[in-house]
């Protein structure tokens, strides 16, 4: 696994800082993967990416692009061991 730092970033800058979140406890972003088979069962969700388009007129179908980070690994611990070593 390589090491990669994200940070949160805008076309203009009007606000800038982090975000982070917990999972909750009965509906999830993982669970959500799992109904529409987008994640196996030795990946882990370690992120996820969301990106927004302007808001015009015309409305689009991509107003919101997500995309789920996945490590090949079965815990929390195990990610965590891996970020922290660099493998």
């Amino acid at each position: 696994m390589t090491t990669e730092n994200f940070h949160a970033s805008v076309q203009y800058g009007d606000f800038k800082g982090t975000a982070q979140a917990d999972g909750h406890d009965r509906v999830d972003f993982r669970a959500h993967l799992e109904q529409k088979g987008l994640i196996k069962e030795n990946e882990f969700l370690v992120g996820i990416e969301a990106w927004s388009g302007e808001v015009t007129a015309q409305p689009s179908d991509k107003l919101l692009q997500v995309t789920a980070l996945l490590a090949e690994t079965r815990s929390h611990d195990s990610v965590k061991a891996a970020v922290d070593t660099g493998i």
